[in-house]
């Protein structure tokens, strides 16, 4: 998809996908303050939050 040339549907879908994304990182952000996940019960909330984006980034950077 060049760059301008996106139509509605792409815009409502590109929407849809981010609230999705921002609604899947608070749950998981949720339960890792409230040590209800493996990692956060055996390190700090802190430190697993750290590790979440550096799994995100990296597989951001995997996947292209």
């Amino acid at each position: 998809m060049a760059l301008g040339t996106s139509s509605a549907w792409d815009w409502i879908k590109i929407s849809y996908s981010v609230c999705l994304l921002i609604f899947s990182i608070v749950i998981v952000f949720a339960l890792m303050f409230n040590e209800e996940t493996k990692i956060s019960q055996d390190v700090h909330p802190a430190a697993a939050v750290v590790i979440m984006w550096g799994g995100i980034i990296w597989m951001s950077m995997v996947e292209g």
